[in-house]
């Protein structure tokens, strides 16, 4: 299991990547895991877009390998993790050399929003 960097935001915000240069995932079955702890706002209904990026060269040119969309509100009490399997991102580069992985909070709605998030890489 390789954690991989969340945050708690109140506006869209990129969060720390993690290294996967040594990951040995080429023949194993995983999966990219996020788990929402909060997703409130002020009023209206809040909505997170979140994306899943790697990248070889410090996110000069990231490519998605996924995207999460999450409506709340979701509570620490209940909270809500979604998963996207290998099957549906095999070209995650794993195992290259520079490689590295992180979550990227593309939209947040609602007013006043706030979300607190992160994830694992799992085996």
């Amino acid at each position: 299991m390789l954690t991989i960097p969340g945050a708690t935001a109140t506006a869209a915000a990129v969060a720390s990547s993690v290294s996967i240069s040594a990951a040995a995932l080429a023949t194993t079955q995983w999966a990219i895991s996020l788990t929402v702890t909060n997703l409130t706002c002020a009023s209206g209904t809040p909505r997170a877009r979140i994306t899943v990026e790697d990248s070889v060269d410090a996110f000069t040119t990231p490519l998605t390998i996924g995207c999460f969309n999450l409506e709340g509100p979701i509570l620490a009490s209940a909270p809500v993790t979604v998963s996207i399997p290998r099957e549906l991102c095999p070209s995650l580069r794993a195992g290259v050399t520079s490689a590295v992985l992180r979550f990227n909070l593309i939209a947040l709605e609602g007013t006043s929003p706030t979300i607190t998030y992160a994830g694992q890489l799992l085996p």
